[in-house]
């Protein structure tokens, strides 16, 4: 079948092309206003582009600029420098050490404590024999300007009620003027820690009959003759320990466990020697037994004058201060134990009591008592990421007063 020939009239054809110009004319529209927002995507995206670029310009030049001001605050010294800086900081610290060190009478605060609470009228004490004493830092003279008195009360016959007994003495301080802030009486050793307005000192009255403590005095105030730099490099971790809030011996190290950290760190580096005595020895069978605690607290203390004459190691305070952080950052605590009874490394004891313990150092007499028992990982890895920042300060050659 042939196709049928369209055929319009005039108004009809007029119609038609009306509404074709109307329809093409529309779809022309469209068409613009499609391209327009194509246009206008392409042009933002462009724009986004072009500020992204720009945006990583800028931050590829700061990051140019703080690696320029990176490298000129982490300046590379030569070996001739750093040995230069590290005389000057010893000779810095020679000068200044003692000016951090109490002189004050301490005894005198002690004499002062007898009168005011341990005497016979104070009715806590009529039923028991007991003496007080001094003990640390303030008997081999190492305490610093901050450090608190330790006072020791020995006291014949264990009190049979011992928390009772603790805030009694506590409330007879406290009677008598002094500031009580704190009574720990279920640690190992009951603590009272007060505050001596009298003679503004701050205080540790410890409730023991623990007289070890004494003989440990003793011991450190032989290796002190040995060699001239031990004082110094104890009062320096003392502050540092301190300023950084380590010097605790409840949360983390006390005075004397700091100390015999540099003991064995100086054993390790040929300047002391070990002052242990055994049991078959000569030496130990003809000293006179001193026996404090069912414990024979007696040591190699002949000769210690000689021991300084052979010296060897010549190092400055600066460098065995460096190498005293670099030492322990190096130890491995998970294994091994500290011991000044040994001229070495020791393992630390193995049973369901130790394996847990993150730092071991054997107590010198009584050699089965771990001074920092109580120390956890989380507190090991705070002193350890200390010992490293200021390793790094003295590697970078930094001022004395940002190291403590």
């Amino acid at each position: 079948m042939g196709k049928r020939k369209l055929d319009y009239s005039d108004d009809e054809q007029e119609t038609y092309t009306q509404h074709y110009i109307t329809e093409t004319n529309d779809n022309t529209i469209t068409n613009n206003k499609k391209y327009k927002s194509t246009s206008n995507t392409n042009t933002n995206t462009n724009n986004n582009n072009n500020k992204t670029s720009k945006n990583k310009k800028k931050k590829k030049k700061n990051n140019k600029n703080q690696n320029k001001n990176i490298k000129s605050e982490f300046k590379i010294y030569s070996s001739a420098e750093h040995s230069e800086y590290l005389d000057k900081i010893s000779l810095q610290w020679q000068k200044e050490y003692s000016r951090h060190i109490c002189y004050r009478n301490r005894l005198m605060v002690l004499d002062d404590l007898k009168r005011r609470v341990f005497n016979s009228k104070n009715k806590l004490f009529k039923d028991y024999i007991f003496s007080l004493g001094i003990f640390g830092s303030s008997v081999y003279g190492m305490a610093t300007v901050n450090s608190d008195i330790d006072f020791y009360l020995d006291i014949e016959g264990v009190p049979s009620k011992p928390k009772k007994f603790m805030y009694k003495l506590s409330d007879s301080l406290s009677y008598l003027g002094y500031k009580v802030y704190n009574t720990i009486w279920q640690a190992r050793i009951p603590i009272i820690k007060f505050y001596d307005p009298y003679n503004q000192f701050h205080c540790d009255l410890a409730v023991t009959s623990n007289l070890i403590s004494l003989a440990n005095a003793d011991l450190i105030q032989s290796y002190d003759r040995i060699d001239s730099r031990f004082k110094p490099l104890v009062v320096f971790i003392k502050m540092w320990a301190e300023k950084r809030q380590m010097l605790d011996g409840s949360l983390f190290i006390s005075s004397f466990s700091w100390i015999n950290l540099i003991i064995h760190y100086f054993q390790s580096v040929s300047i002391f020697p070990s002052l242990y005595l055994k049991s078959d020895s000569q030496l130990y069978l003809d000293k006179e037994p001193r026996i404090l605690n069912g414990i024979n607290c007696i040591y190699n203390d002949q000769n210690l004058d000689q021991y300084a004459l052979e010296q060897q190691n010549q190092q400055n305070f600066a460098q065995l201060l460096l190498g005293f952080f670099q030492y322990y950052l190096k130890f491995d605590f998970y294994h091994n134990a500290i011991s000044t009874r040994h001229l070495q490394v020791v393992k630390k004891p193995k049973d369901e009591k130790t394996d847990f313990k993150q730092l071991y150092i054997h107590c010198f007499f009584d050699y089965s008592h771990n001074l920092t028992k109580g120390l956890n990982h989380k507190k090991l890895q705070i002193i350890l990421n200390e010992m490293k920042k200021t390793e790094t300060a003295l590697l970078n050659c930094k001022p004395l007063n940002t190291l403590i």
